[in-house]
């Protein structure tokens, strides 16, 4: 013991050891966060009137399915202390026209949300949902704030479903085309199709030439995976990080803690901290 005290760089090295594992459990301690919500009802904003999702093959046998389109306010009922950020209630949009939203539900909470298996399938399906809320989800004269309703629900609910689940590649983005169609005499249909239109032109190569890449400035995005009951809607949640998001209090919205970090950074300055004072205090006794 004696000559690890005496031993500078030996203890250096465990030291920043001792800190990486601390932040490295945080980084796993938020992919593996859980979350129990319940449905609480459809955010005061714009709802579609009856429109039928004709759905691509997929999780379930091709069906059509009449329903509406807008915004969920979901209520936190348990979970992980750091979900104190969202408040007792948040928005949240349907990723997953293949099941039913059951409530309660328990969630899996995490930022990880493209690539093969997660919540966007892929990279750029989900720059696209990126630009998709930086171009149009403050238009309106509202703001997508999570909780708080937007006059374009239903449009973006519609443009979301498109992007997310529509597996047909070889169309523009639209809800009267590919695998994925959206019918009705709703007006929000033709506004989704006009954002769409948009971001197939913003992501084309001899258009705006955007690429998967790209990420919002305005949001952080978050993937709710549900657990328990297995079969029920997986969602996408979103927090504002900048004051654009929110002229109502013209200040910054807080973003989500990832749990346990404060803590565990705490834990590992705090090896730094008394290693250092046991360090101080050998070379004293020396003295």
């Amino acid at each position: 013991m004696k000559q690890f005290l005496q031993n500078q760089p030996v203890r250096k090295l465990a030291t920043m050891t001792a800190a990486v594992a601390a932040l490295t459990m945080a980084s796993t301690s938020w992919a593996d966060a859980m979350v129990k919500v319940e449905y609480n009802d459809v955010a005061v904003g714009n709802t579609s009137g009856s429109i039928t999702i004709h759905k691509p093959a997929g999780g379930n046998t091709p069906e059509n399915v009449s329903t509406t389109a807008s915004q969920f306010k979901m209520t936190v009922s348990s979970g992980s202390s750091s979900y104190s950020d969202w408040g007792d209630t948040f928005g949240a949009f349907c990723a997953d026209i293949y099941n039913y939203l059951q409530s309660p539900t328990t969630y899996a909470v995490s930022t990880d949300i493209s690539g093969s298996g997660n919540l966007v399938s892929t990279e750029l399906k989900f720059a696209q949902v990126n630009w998709l809320f930086d171009t149009y989800a403050l238009s309106g004269g509202s703001n997508v704030q999570s909780g708080t309703a937007t006059q374009n629900d239903a449009a973006l609910q519609m443009a979301l479903w498109e992007i997310i689940d529509e597996t047909s590649r070889l169309d523009p983005l639209s809800l009267n085309t590919g695998n994925l169609t959206i019918t009705g005499s709703d007006a929000n249909i033709g506004v989704a199709n006009g954002w769409l239109a948009a971001v197939t032109a913003a992501f084309s190569s001899d258009g705006g030439g955007l690429t998967e890449s790209y990420r919002s400035s305005i949001y952080d995005f978050y993937a709710l995976t549900a657990t328990n009951p297995a079969d029920s809607q997986d969602l996408l949640v979103w927090r504002c990080r900048n004051e654009n998001c929110d002229p109502d209090d013209g200040g910054p919205s807080s973003e989500i803690s990832e749990p346990g970090t404060l803590l565990l950074i705490s834990l590992g300055l705090g090896v730094i901290y008394f290693s250092t004072r046991r360090r101080n205090a050998y070379y004293a006794s020396l003295a």
